[in-house]
């Protein structure tokens, strides 16, 4: 059961992805796809099949794990619940609590002076924990690089990507002020 299915979602919003994302998406698979049949190839070409097919059969799945794993992680979309804001992703969804969040406000686009300290950096959008110029350490989940809230709350900072935003902020601030917390 995820989540999302033990708890009340009443605002949902998406996470469109833009071209940098979707570009960088690509690349990721025709790179991984192309280096594996590169390197099944030169398996199949150098080795009996007996002895090549088990190779080859873990590359495939080595391929499929790191595509498959880093969309497993990505952001889907958001959602505003009565506890918090939720961030959507296929394993492992999250809410960070109403009551934690000390501040929210649009971030136009995000600076990409950093670094990357564990995550994605574009592969299904960029995720993860970030060290960011401007803004420190931050757990990031984003599916592209404008339009994008900033939320502090009293332990992290988080960096999301929903649609529309400003709306998305707008009733995030309602329930922050309301006392949903």
């Amino acid at each position: 059961m995820g989540l999302e299915a033990s708890i009340r979602v009443f605002q949902t919003y998406g996470s469109s992805y833009d071209s940098t994302v979707k570009g960088l998406t690509l690349t990721g698979i025709l790179i991984c796809a192309g280096s594996t049949s590169l390197a099944c190839y030169g398996v199949l070409k150098e080795l009996p099949l007996g002895e090549a097919l088990p190779i080859v059969l873990g590359l495939i799945l080595l391929a499929f794990g790191i595509l498959f794993g880093a969309y497993l992680f990505a952001p889907r979309g958001f959602g505003l619940t009565s506890e918090g804001v939720l961030v959507s992703r296929p394993v492992r969804s999250f809410i960070i609590p109403y009551r934690e969040i000390v501040e929210a406000k649009p971030l136009d686009r995000l600076t990409w002076l950093g670094v990357r300290l564990w995550g994605s950096g574009g592969l299904y959008g960029f995720y993860g924990l970030y060290h960011l110029a401007h803004i420190g350490k931050a757990w990031v989940y984003a599916t592209r690089r404008k339009h994008l809230i900033y939320l502090k709350t009293r332990v992290e900072t988080y960096v999301l990507s929903p649609d529309p935003v400003e709306k998305f902020l707008q009733n995030l601030l309602q329930q922050l002020r309301s006392g949903s917390t």
